[in-house]
């Protein structure tokens, strides 16, 4: 399981929970797939997130402690992508969408 953004390799709980899923597998957060596929969020309208993953946070507070927090974020199959995006082609033909090339 990689983020087709940055090719990273999801590790651990985050592997597991996207392994389960029959979407692929490759997946990324909304606005890094919005901007790898050249479009709009309007152009994504309707898709579904595929899981929540988990990461933590690491910050430095007043007293230079460093404190770590858990954060969620939603991730999309790249299939989810393609799809949104061919499905608003059609309804919107005449806007261009450019994809980037693997």
């Amino acid at each position: 399981m990689i983020n087709f953004v940055t090719n990273r390799e999801y590790t651990g709980m985050n592997y597991d929970t996207l392994a389960r899923l029959s979407k692929g597998s490759e997946f990324a957060g909304f606005h890094q797939g919005k901007k790898f596929f050249g479009v709009k969020g309007t152009d994504l309208k309707g898709m579904k997130a595929a899981a929540a993953v988990m990461f933590v946070v690491k910050k430095k507070n007043a007293d230079g402690e460093e404190k770590k927090s858990v954060r969620y974020k939603s991730v999309f199959a790249k299939s989810d992508f393609e799809a949104a995006i061919a499905r608003n082609r059609v309804l919107n033909p005449d806007r261009k969408v450019e994809t980037i090339s693997e």
